[in-house]
């Protein structure tokens, strides 16, 4: 109810602790690895759901919202920013993160080939920051606070683990 911006679809950050009525937005709207982990979880959950007949389940209905918005805000490089809609820089761990969103969402049959295209950009951007060893660079590595985010940006497990997620679905939605 409180956790995605109106006019964007994007999640916020975070939101007023437990216990309140309104629900008041905390932090920035469209975290880029925040995306990221809300995608994450929203598209295994969608999974559990079709895995167990539920195909008109809310989580599969928020699945299709957010990609929609979220396929809106990919930057021309193929990336997804640290914060998105932002002039901050492209970000290998939210772009990993959301590109597996799309990918498993498209193998799971819940999008369609409209989803293709920020799929195949995702995957030429990540290229672009993967190193010649195998390590996956240009990734948030470290904040300390609500929307205190380091202005370095580096090698990152997170996005290792998600890109090498993503490129298996991307691969298995062919």
């Amino acid at each position: 109810k409180f956790a995605t911006e109106p006019k964007t679809g994007l999640v916020f950050h975070a939101f007023a602790p437990i216990g309140t009525s309104d629900g008041t937005p905390l932090g920035a709207v469209g975290w880029g690895r925040g995306q990221g982990w809300f995608a994450v979880g929203l598209i295994e959950l969608a999974e559990y759901e079709l895995k167990h007949q539920h195909p008109d389940s809310e989580a599969i209905t928020i699945a299709k919202d957010f990609a929609q918005s979220i396929t809106k805000t990919q930057r021309q490089s193929g990336a997804w920013s640290l914060l998105i809609n932002s002039d901050y820089a492209d970000e290998s761990s939210s772009t990993a993160m959301l590109g597996y969103f799309l990918a498993k969402g498209r193998r799971l049959g819940i999008f369609g080939r409209e989803v293709d295209g920020c799929v195949e950009r995702a995957k030429e951007f990540l290229k672009t920051v993967t190193r010649k060893n195998g390590s996956v660079d240009n990734a948030q590595v470290d904040a300390s606070g609500l929307n205190n985010c380091a202005p370095d940006l580096g090698y990152s497990c997170v996005a290792q683990g998600f890109t090498l997620a993503f490129l298996a679905n991307a691969t298995e939605s062919k």
